[in-house]
This record gives structure tokens, C-alpha cells and sequence, in this order.
């Protein structure tokens, strides 16, 4: 049983690591989004 014990904490620690790389790509993905927006933007100001 203490196996197992193991490898559910082994688990939650994969499952958590998970989770803060998918938090890290929707900052990464949202910082592309301000840079790609403030490049549109840039763009348009320089057509007017």
C-alpha cells in the first residue's frame, strides 16, 4: 500500500507541474497577444 501511497503523490506532483506550465503558456500566449495587438495598432497609426 505504501506504493501506492508513492505514486499518488508522485501524480499530484506531475498533475501540479501541469498545471503551472499550462498557466505559463496562457501568460506566454497573452503577452503575444498585447505584443501582436500593439503591432496592429503601431500599423494602423502609421496608414492614418
Amino acid at each position: 500500500s505504501s506504493m501506492g501511497v508513492k505514486e499518488s503523490s508522485m501524480g499530484v506532483k506531475e498533475s501540479s507541474m501541469g498545471v503551472k506550465e499550462s498557466s505559463m503558456g496562457v501568460k506566454e500566449s497573452s503577452m503575444g497577444v498585447k505584443e501582436s495587438s500593439i503591432a496592429i495598432l503601431n500599423g494602423l497609426w502609421k496608414i492614418f
